[in-house]
């Protein structure tokens, strides 16, 4: 009986390594990308008409700081709407978009609980009141800063071809405490080492929900349809199966506040993994489907829609292996030294990625000691909440608030003291 569930186990646990593999590979990839030199801003090419989108409940305290950093963009002013969609607000959202000069949607509809809903509404409204106006969307959400030159690296990438184009995200707090500082460096090894490779090597970036843009072509047949708590890797599913092209525009930055509290933290980790869940379910027939007649880019979409299924698999794996330790003639010292070095090299290769980022970007490996150390800890989150998924697909959106009011003339003067910025 042990060693049929040894057997078991490490076939379970053998499976989610190829996630890792995937990972990894992918990791080696962004190693050897160089970015793009920045290129100071003119008035050559061709400028988009462009509709900006930020989907906002209860932002008052940072909305005009992002609205005004728009309106300070390296681009043509007549070129440029900006669009607040005020969702389900009960604070003064509203008036202080249409102070800073944004056209404003104000809609209230309790039973729509994701942002996808509220997005779909109102493009549908910037559709129906511009017809054939605008030539791309850009979607930000509240909390974030635009840099100046945003809007024009991301018109670059929609001129040169790309049907999509992410922003590189920097952060607006990313020293305020150890949570921050995860959060901060989560999101550019997730730009870095996961969508731009992906991009580069012709497999379809990822958006990570906010700070990207979409050619309004793209959006023209169902303007923004989403069904699950993870709308933008859905998103991102959904137009790489009907052929459409994701960028990175890597010099488009721009900064997004991380969560301060471990209550606001766990709270998005949990609808990231519970959205993770739904994804799967809805799209895991549809991706099969696709992966027959397009094998390299149906595979690196089943790797992302399938992560949680990784995670069921190791969870499960490692408790019958557990189990089969237990049942064997093992003594419990020898069981537990087992454990150790399994739980040690599992940290391990849980920080390379994290140690690569930290140095790809030239952040101080000293300052960052703390984050590289306790990143397992955060990952080890998703493994959590991941597995649980499975058993509850029912959340309500709850949430997080931003209240970081930085502006951006303060953000583009500082250095990794105060913020992380991506190296130029």
């Amino acid at each position: 009986m042990s060693e049929i569930l040894m057997l078991i186990g490490k076939i379970l646990v053998g499976f989610t390594y190829l996630y890792y593999i995937f990972i990894m590979i992918f990791g080696i990839i962004g190693l050897f990308i160089k970015k793009k030199p920045p290129v100071p801003y003119s008035e050559t090419g061709r400028e988009l008409r462009t509709a900006v989108v930020i989907c906002a409940r209860n932002e008052d305290k940072v909305i005009g700081n992002l609205i005004d950093s728009l309106k300070e963009q390296n681009y043509p002013k007549d070129k440029i709407c900006i669009f607040v969609v005020a969702h389900n607000c009960t604070d003064s959202t509203k008036q202080i978009a249409l102070e800073h000069g944004a056209v404003v949607y104000e809609r209230n509809e309790p039973t729509d609980t994701c942002k996808g809903q509220a997005l779909n509404w109102g493009i549908s409204q910037i559709q129906n009141d511009y017809p054939d106006y605008f030539e791309s969307v850009v979607f930000f959400d509240a909390d974030n800063i635009a840099g100046r030159n945003f809007i024009y690296e991301i018109n670059k990438s929609l001129e040169n071809g790309a049907d999509i184009a992410q922003g590189y995200r920097a952060s607006k707090n990313h020293n305020t405490n150890i949570i921050t500082k995860l959060f901060a460096v989560f999101w550019i090894y997730v730009i870095r080492f996961h969508s731009m490779p992906l991009a580069k090597a012709g497999l379809g970036g990822m958006v990570s929900g906010t700070g990207f843009a979409v050619k309004m072509s793209a959006l023209s047949e169902e303007s923004w349809l989403t069904y699950t708590m993870l709308e933008d890797v859905e998103f991102s599913v959904q137009h790489i199966i009907k052929g459409h092209t994701i960028d990175v525009a890597d010099n488009a930055i721009f900064y997004d506040e991380q969560p301060t509290k471990l209550g606001d933290a766990l709270t998005q980790r949990y609808r990231w993994s519970i959205g993770g869940t739904q994804l799967m379910k809805r799209y895991l027939l549809p991706t099969l489907k696709y992966a027959f007649g397009h094998f390299f880019i149906g595979i690196r979409l089943l790797f992302d829609i399938c992560c949680n299924l990784f995670i069921f698999s190791v969870i499960i794996g490692e408790a019958l292996v557990i189990a089969s330790m237990l049942l064997s003639p093992m003594t419990l010292s020898e069981v537990l030294m087992s454990l150790s070095v399994s739980l040690l090299r599992s940290c391990i290769l849980l920080m390379l990625p994290i140690i690569g980022t930290i140095l790809c970007e030239r952040l101080s490996l000293k300052k960052n000691i703390v984050t590289i150390l306790l990143f397992p800890a955060y990952m080890a989150l998703s493994l959590v909440f991941g597995f649980i998924s499975f058993f509850n697909t029912d959340i309500k959106w709850k949430p997080i608030p931003h209240i970081d009011t930085t502006r951006l003339e303060q953000l583009e003067g500082k250095t990794e003291e105060n913020i992380t910025s991506p190296s130029r």
